[in-house]
């Protein structure tokens, strides 16, 4: 059974990720006519072991959203207690940012979100998943940690977009904080269309 799940993605032939958080690993399901149609039934957990949280091998703490990256056939996984972003891709974990396990020293804090602006580059899909071993020089994922939005580049690269800084200063009223900084955002999502399609 699950326990607390909190992200949802859906990848293509109708398979359905669920980022089971209170039990440190992500499961699928098969739907179909709108039930679940599974091996026996019910769920496959296709990374992690449920019931065991850890950082390494292949472990998950905590996960909290997964993304489906249709240009890489790939899952991506915010693993929230480990403050990293984690991939699969045919079965392989790996860090795509942070340092999973690095607590505090870590670049991400608690990824709980993840957005991928699948416009950000011009080539078409079929390109794309061509690609050998690197994503497109424009691939941006955005994650929403801790307070602040993260915007992470194809080489690794990150910038904060948007945050909660005023610790640093004194602002000038609870108002004002409240209008112009970010407290928690728990989820967000990436432009669904391409630049010259939205509207100006």
């Amino acid at each position: 059974t699950f326990r607390a799940p909190l992200g949802v993605a859906m990848a293509a032939g109708g398979v359905l990720y669920v980022a089971d958080t209170g039990n440190h690993c992500v499961r699928s399901l098969r739907l179909g006519d709108g039930s679940a149609q599974a091996a026996g039934g019910g769920t496959t957990t296709v990374v992690g072991r449920c019931g065991e949280p850890g950082s390494d091998g292949g472990l998950l703490r905590e996960p909290s959203a997964v993304l489906w990256d249709d240009s890489r056939d790939e899952l991506l996984i915010a693993d929230s207690g480990n403050g990293c972003v984690r991939a699969l891709h045919k079965g392989n974990l790996t860090t795509v940012f942070g340092r999973c396990g690095g607590g505090n020293a870590s670049a991400l804090r608690r990824p709980v979100a993840l957005a991928l602006d699948v416009w950000a580059t011009d080539l078409p899909t079929a390109a794309r998943r061509e690609a050998v071993g690197q994503r497109s020089a424009d691939w941006a994922l955005f994650v929403s940690d801790g307070g602040r939005i993260v915007r992470v580049d194809a080489g690794g690269g990150a910038a904060v977009v948007a945050a909660s800084e005023w610790g640093r200063y004194r602002a000038p009223s609870r108002a004002a904080r409240a209008r112009a900084s970010l407290a928690a955002p728990l989820g967000i999502v990436a432009r669904s269309a391409p630049p010259d399609a939205l509207p100006s």
